[in-house]
C-alpha cells in the first residue's frame, strides 16, 4: 500500500508515522521480521520494512485499516488498505521403491511398476495438477546399461542392463504441470537411488574328502564362480589344520585365479608319500580375499583327512636262532627304524648274561638322514671253564630315546641267542649190548664213568628190568669231583626159573643222575642190554588126539583130554565138548575150550580165524601168567546165508603170539565146524491159534501160539519154536533147532544133530539120535541125550540129566542147582 499517497494535512504537513487499526486475515503483518501487533505505530522510516505473510497456500483477498499522523495528531478517521494474494505453484514430492538390485549377470529388461508412487501436488488449489515428466540423471555407471533408465508418468521404471557386475547411481525428480509463475516451482527435490548387478558368488569344493599317503592322492580344489567373472578374478588360498605344506608334494598356492569369461578356477595337489608316523592328519583349505569381481560364498572351506601309512617301529631281524660259542663264535643280527624320526633315536644294547656273550656296541643311533640304513651289531661268545651245556642269553633292545615322541620309549625285540657250550657232561656205559648172562648163575660186567668234572657228587641208580632173569651187584653207583673219572664196574647175575621160556632179553636200568649239580642231575646214561640163557628145553607135546577124524583138507578135529608135561614143555589145547562141533543156520550154537599146557612167561593171544562160514563170540583170547590155567570158552554158529549148500563145513584157525618164546607161534591145530544147511525152504508158519500140524519135508520155520501146540517138522532142517503153552515139538528127520518158550514143553529132537532148548518152565527133552545139544533152561528139567554123543546143560533149577549110550558131556552151571540135596541136579549115564 502506498501510505504517504494516502495521507493528506491541512497544514500540509507530512506523514510522520501509522497506526496499525486492525490486523488483516488470511495472514500477518510483520515489520522486520516480527508479527505487528494491533495499534502498533510505525515510523515512515519503518514502513517499508511492513510486510503481509499470507497464511499458506492461501491466495485471495485480504485488508487492514491505519491511520496517520503528523507527528503530532491521527487523522481523525481510518483508512483501509487492501491486499491481493496471488496463487503461487509448490514444488510437487513422491515416494519411490528405492534401491535396485539384481542377481549375478541378469541382462534382460527390467520393469518396476509403481517404482515412482504416492504423488503429492501441495496446497488444495493444486490438487488439479498432474505429472508432465520425470527427469532422470545418470550421475554414475551409464555402462551397467544397453538401455538407460526411464520413469513413466504412472511411476513405472524399465531399464535394461548388460548383465555386467557393477552399480550405478540415478536422480529422479517429479515435473508438475503446475508451472513457475509468480515464483512457482514445478520440479520435486531430486531423489537418488542405485542399480546394483552384485559379482557372482564363489564356493569352494573339493574331488575327494580322504586320501592316503600310500596312494599319494591327487586333491583338487575347486573355486566355482555362480556365472562368468570379468576380468580375472582372484582369491586367497590358506590351509590350517594337523596338515601342513609338507604333506603335499609340491607348494600350495596362495590363490586361486578364475579367469576372465570362465566361472571356475582349480588347484590340484599330491598327498605327499613321507616317512614320519603322524598320525592322521586334516588339512582345511580355506578361500578368502575375493577380489573385487567376485563375492564369496556360503561354502569357503574343505576339510580332507589324510591317512598315514607309516607306523613307528624298531625292526630287528632276526630275533632268534642266533648261536655263538665258548670258543669264540659270533653271530649279528641288524637294527633298523620303520619310518622316519624327527630327531635323532638312540637305542642301547647289553647282554643279559655277559658270561655267556657280549655286543659289540653299547648302542644305535639313528638319525632323521639314516634312520632306513639297518645297523649290524655283533654279538661274541665267552667260554668259561664250566660243563653247563648251551645256554641261552639275551641281548637287550633297551625302549628307544628320542625327542620324537612317536620314537620316545618304543622298545624293540630283544634277541635271542645261544652260546654252545664246549664241555658237554655225560655217562660213558661200556659196553651197552652184547652182555649174557645164565640160568645157571654166569655173570656179566659193564662200567660206568662220567665225561666231565662234576661240581657235585653225581648217584646214578641200576635196576634190572626183569629181576626174574637177571640182578645187579649193586643198587647203586656214586661219583664225586674227586673220583668222576675212574670207572666203576658193574656185575650182572643171571636168575634161574622153572619155566622152558628160552633166551630171555632184559635190561639194566641205569637212571637217571641225581645232583645238585644242574649239568649233571637228570642226565640218563645208556641202559644195558642183557640175555639170560634158559636152561629148560621145550617139547612139543600138541600132537592131534587119537581118534579124531580127519578131513579130506587135512585138518583135524582136535582135543586135548590129556595134558602132558615134559620138562615145562608149552601146549595148547583145543577141546569141544563132544569131539566134534556141529550148527544149524539160522539157529544154535556150539562151543570148544582153549587150554595151556603149563604157566606161560609172558601174555598169550591167540586169534581166531574163522573162513565166513561161521562166527563166533571174540575175535581173540589171552592167557595171561595169573589165569593160563583156566580154560577160555568159545562159542560158535553158522552164518544165515541165502546159499543153496546142503551140508557142509567150515574151517576155525588160530595163531598165538607171545613175548614167551616157547608160546610164540606155537602150532595149534585147527577146527572143523559141520553145518547144516535150512535153504530148503519148507512151510514159514505162526500159528494164531492151538494147532496140530505136520510140516512139510524142507526146512520148515515154524512158531506156535499161546496155547498149546503139537508141531512136526519132519524131514529137513527144521526152526521150530513153541512159544507159550505146553507145546509137544517133534524136529523128526534132519538137523533141528527147537525151543519150547513158555510152558510145560515137550521136545523131541528125532534124527540128526539136533539144537534143543526148553527155555522156561519145567520141560521134558528126548534128544533122539545123534550128537545133539540139549539146554534145560529154567525150570526142573529131565534131559535124555539118547543116543549119540550129546551136550546135556541142566541150566536152573533141579534137573535130571540121562546121558543114555554114548560119549556124553554133562555141564552144570555155578549157582544153577539148589543148596540141598532136593535142589541138586541129578547125573545119570549109560556108555554103550
Amino acid at each position: 500500500a502506498d501510505f504517504t499517497a494516502a495521507f493528506s494535512d491541512v497544514d500540509n504537513d507530512s506523514l510522520n508515522k501509522i497506526q496499525i487499526t486492525s490486523l488483516p486475515a488470511n495472514g500477518t503483518l510483520q515489520l522486520s521480521g516480527g508479527n505487528v501487533t494491533l495499534n502498533q505505530e510505525i515510523l515512515l522510516a519503518n514502513i517499508p520494512n511492513l510486510i503481509f505473510i499470507p497464511a499458506a497456500d492461501y491466495n485471495g483477498n485480504s485488508s487492514f485499516t491505519w491511520n496517520g499522523s503528523d507527528g503530532s495528531n491521527y487523522a481523525p478517521t481510518a483508512a483501509t488498505a487492501n491486499l491481493t494474494i496471488n496463487p503461487v505453484n509448490d514444488a510437487p514430492s513422491f515416494s519411490n521403491s528405492g534401491n535396485q538390485t539384481l542377481t549375478t549377470w541378469t541382462n534382460t529388461t527390467q520393469t518396476v511398476n509403481n517404482w515412482a508412487n504416492t504423488f503429492s501436488f501441495a496446497p488444495t488449489d493444486e490438487n488439479s495438477q498432474a505429472v508432465a515428466d520425470f527427469l532422470v540423471n545418470i550421475t554414475s555407471g551409464t555402462d551397467l546399461f544397453t538401455t538407460l533408465p526411464d520413469i513413466a508418468n504412472n511411476g513405472t521404471l524399465t531399464y535394461t542392463p548388460s548383465g555386467k557386475p557393477g552399480g550405478a547411481t540415478v536422480q529422479v525428480q517429479l515435473q508438475d504441470n503446475g508451472g513457475v509463475a509468480n515464483s512457482g516451482n514445478d520440479t520435486s527435490a531430486a531423489a537418488t537411488f542405485t542399480i546394483t548387478i552384485p559379482p557372482p558368488t564363489v564356493n569352494l569344493s573339493v574331488n575327494t574328502t580322504t586320501g592316503t599317503e600310500t596312494g599319494t592322492t591327487a586333491i583338487t580344489l575347486t573355486a566355482t564362480a555362480a556365472g562368468p567373472v570379468v576380468g580375472n578374478q582372484t582369491l586367497n588360498l590358506a590351509l590350517s589344520g594337523t596338515a601342513s605344506n609338507s604333506d603335499f608334494t609340491s607348494t600350495i598356492p596362495a590363490q586361486i585365479t578364475i579367469a576372465d569369461g570362465t566361472t571356475s578356477g582349480q588347484a590340484t595337489l599330491n598327498i605327499a608319500n613321507d616317512f614320519l608316523d603322524e598320525g592322521n592328519e586334516t588339512a582345511t583349505f580355506t578361500i578368502s580375499s575375493p577380489s573385487g569381481g567376485i563375492l564369496l560364498g556360503s561354502t569357503t572351506a574343505q576339510t580332507i583327512t589324510i591317512n598315514d601309512d607309516d607306523t613307528a617301529g624298531i625292526t630287528i631281524i632276526p630275533t632268534s636262532g642266533l648261536a655263538t660259542t665258548e670258543a669264540g663264535g659270533t653271530a649279528t643280527f641288524t637294527v633298523v627304524l620303520n619310518t622316519q624320526p624327527t630327531a635323532n633315536v638312540t637305542i642301547n644294547l647289553t647282554s643279559d648274561n655277559p658270561a655267556e656273550g657280549t655286543v659289540n656296541q653299547p648302542s644305535l643311533t639313528f638319525t632323521p638322514a639314516n634312520w632306513n640304513t639297518a645297523q649290524t651289531v655283533t654279538v661274541t661268545g665267552v667260554d668259561d671253564l664250566v660243563a653247563d651245556r648251551d645256554i641261552a642269553y639275551n641281548i637287550i633292545t633297551a625302549p628307544a630315546t628320542s625327542t620324537d615322541a612317536n620314537y620316545n620309549g618304543i622298545n624293540g625285540a630283544d634277541v635271542v641267542v645261544s652260546n654252545s657250550d664246549n664241555e658237554t657232561p655225560g655217562i660213558t656205559v661200556t659196553p651197552t649190548a652184547g652182555l649174557a648172562t645164565t640160568e645157571a648163575g654166569e655173570t656179566a660186567t659193564f662200567t660206568v664213568v662220567l665225561n666231565t668234572q662234576p661240581t657235585a657228587d653225581v648217584t646214578i641208580n641200576l635196576s634190572s628190568d626183569n629181576t626174574a632173569e637177571g640182578i645187579v651187584n649193586q643198587p647203586s653207583l656214586t661219583f664225586t669231583p674227586a673220583n668222576w673219572n675212574t670207572a666203576q664196574t658193574v656185575t650182572v647175575r643171571g636168575v634161574d626159573d622153572l619155566i622152558a621160556d628160552r633166551d630171555i632179553a632184559y635190561n639194566i636200568i641205569t637212571a637217571p643222575a641225581t645232583s645238585t649239580d644242574a649239568n649233571y642231575n637228570g642226565i640218563n646214561g645208556a641202559d644195558v642190554t642183557v640175555t639170560n640163557t634158559d636152561d629148560d628145553s621145550p617139547v612139543d607135546n600138541n600132537p592131534p588126539d587119537s581118534g579124531s577124524p580127519e578131513t579130506n583138507d587135512g585138518l583135524t578135529t582136535p582135543s586135548l583130554p590129556h595134558a602132558i608135561f615134559i620138562n615145562h614143555t608149552p601146549g595148547v589145547g583145543v577141546r569141544p565138548p563132544v569131539q566134534r562141533l556141529d550148527v544149524i543156520e539160522g539157529g544154535g550154537e556150539d562151543i570148544y575150550q582153549l587150554v595151556l599146557a603149563i604157566q606161560p612167561a609172558n601174555n598169550i593171544d591167540i586169534a581166531i580165524i574163522t573162513d565166513g562160514e561161521t562166527t563166533v563170540n571174540v575175535p581173540s583170547v589171552t592167557f595171561t601168567p595169573d589165569d593160563w590155567n583156566i580154560p577160555q570158552v568159545v562159542r560158535v554158529s553158522a552164518v544165515d546165508d541165502d546159499v543153496v549148500e546142503g551140508f557142509h563145513r567150515s574151517r576155525i584157525r588160530f595163531v598165538a603170539t607171545s613175548l614167551d618164546r616157547g608160546y610164540h607161534n606155537f602150532p595149534i591145530g585147527g577146527l572143523i565146524v559141520n553145518i547144516a544147511d535150512n535153504e530148503n525152504v519148507g512151510w514159514v508158519r505162526s500159528l494164531p491159534t492151538p494147532s496140530n500140524l505136520m510140516a512139510t519135508g524142507g526146512d520148515d520155520n515154524l512158531v506156535g501160539s499161546s496155547g498149546r501146540d503139537v508141531m512136526n517138522g519132519r524131514q529137513g532142517q527144521d526152526d521150530i519154536e513153541g512159544g507159550d503153552g505146553n507145546d509137544v515139538l517133534s524136529g523128526a528127520a534132519g538137523d533141528d533147532y527147537i525151543i519150547g518158550g513158555a510152558g510145560f514143553d515137550q521136545i523131541l529132537g528125532g534124527e540128526g544133530e539136533d539144537y534143543l532148548d526148553g527155555d522156561d518152565d519145567d520141560d521134558v527133552i528126548l534128544a533122539g539120535r545123534g550128537s545133539d545139544r540139549i539146554y534145560g533152561g529154567s525150570g526142573n528139567d529131565k534131559l535124555f541125550g539118547e543116543a549119540g554123543d550129546d551136550y546135556l546143560w541142566g541150566g536152573e533149577g533141579a534137573d535130571t540129566l540121562t546121558g543114555v549110550t554114548g560119549r556124553d558131556v554133562f555141564a552144570i552151571g555155578n549157582g544153577t542147582g539148589g543148596m540141598t540135596l532136593e535142589m541138586a541136579d541129578v547125573i545119570t549115564d549109560f556108555v554103550s
